[in-house]
């Protein structure tokens, strides 16, 4: 029987046209690059790809331009994270990215692959001694998700992805609760959902990822790896009750109330610091355990200058949403593409004169130059 054999594996990333042409920077394209060319499992940071980076003679690559093109990638659908915790309470991230387009359905199914108590293997530093051998845990509640709705919403965390399940939420498949507070007879948005699809094994595999399919990486650090696995995956037992009630917490936990009390925060505001706090330990790798003892040893003044920070921020973001009303749009929000859209220019006129009466000529001064240049249809 003949064997194929090959002289020189192959070496190189292939890139979708739709990304090379529709993302407004060549570092969010070399981004994705990089991404594309490892197979699920691989363990990835940006921070890993800005030090790599420095090594090699030649311009610099800043930090906010690496994380810049991450949240373009996340901004136009290329990428999203997944925060969540293991059954030990250990907060772990999963990064997908894809070689089509994220859509509405694909965020749905990964919300799915991460609903509280489902099966998984993951790398965990704090569920292992060897960090480089998987184990088998189930997810707690609390897992969010980073995706182009989060950045409009000025969420720069994520959703909770039982807020976007539930009815009424911005992925849900169900109708929200009447206004009177009494709960509809009928089905949820699980049961309106499509069947699941069973997840992926989670480690690294030969090959690129199946076209259209999110696929996930593993993230190291604070937030150790993560991948998706079998639904099947029989879950760790015996983890003692003491060790559950001193780890990381969810949004309604002691760790949260006890930055609310120190600091006169609201709960959300307290969960922001929490996460401002993570992703700084986070970039600079550092090693500290449960969060809710790390936290403990921040003087209270440390903890209200972050708190001023991220209010400070809030309020710019805001008055920056009052002032963005009068202004063009900046991307197309049909085709997430900027403006001036080449999808749009194509579209009949028919359909360009309904998106400009649906946006505004104030928000898309694009359509409506072309609609006073072409003349309607007879």
């Amino acid at each position: 029987m003949d064997q194929l054999m090959e002289l020189r594996p192959t070496q190189f990333a292939s890139v979708p046209n739709e990304a090379a042409d529709t993302l407004p920077d060549l570092n969010s394209i070399g981004l994705l690059t990089i991404m594309l060319r490892h197979a699920p499992g691989y363990r990835f940071t940006v921070a890993d790809v800005i030090a790599k980076k420095r090594k090699i003679p030649g311009p610099r690559l800043g930090k906010d331009a690496a994380y810049g093109a991450m949240d373009t990638l996340v901004d136009h659908r290329w990428a999203c994270r997944v925060r969540f915790m293991c059954a030990k309470g250990h907060w772990l991230t999963g990064v997908f990215r894809t070689y089509t387009r994220f859509t509405d359905d694909d965020f749905r199914e990964v919300c799915r692959r991460f609903t509280a108590g489902t099966a998984m293997t993951v790398y965990c530093k704090g569920c292992a001694e060897n960090p480089e051998i998987p184990v088998h845990t189930t997810i707690r509640p609390g897992a969010k998700l980073t995706w182009s709705e989060s950045r409009k919403a000025g969420l720069k965390y994520g959703h909770p992805m039982e807020d976007l399940m539930a009815p009424g939420g911005l992925l849900s498949t169900a109708p929200a609760p009447p206004a009177s507070g009494i709960p509809e007879v009928g089905p949820n948005s699980q049961d309106d959902a499509s069947p699941q699809v069973s997840p992926s094994s989670g480690f690294p595999t030969v090959g690129q990822p199946t076209v259209g399919k999110p696929e996930v990486f593993n993230k190291t650090g604070v937030e150790d790896s993560s991948s998706s696995g079998a639904p099947g995956t029989p879950p760790v037992s015996g983890e003692p009750r003491e060790e559950d009630e001193s780890s990381t917490t969810t949004k309604t936990s002691a760790t949260a109330q006890d930055v609310m009390r120190r600091t006169g925060a609201s709960e959300q505001e307290a969960e922001l610091v929490l996460d401002a706090i993570e992703e700084d330990v986070e970039r600079r790798e550092a090693k500290i355990g449960p969060l809710r003892r790390y936290v403990a040893g921040f003087d209270d003044r440390d903890l209200k200058r972050i708190l001023k920070q991220l209010r400070a921020q809030r309020s710019s973001q805001s008055r920056a949403g009052a002032s963005e009303g009068a202004r063009a749009d900046r991307t197309c929000q049909k085709h997430f593409v900027p403006l001036d859209c080449p999808v749009c220019a194509a579209l009949p006129i028919e359909m360009a004169e309904r998106l400009l009466t649906e946006y505004g000529a104030d928000r898309r001064p694009d359509l409506a130059r072309r609609l006073a240049q072409e003349p309607a249809p007879a």
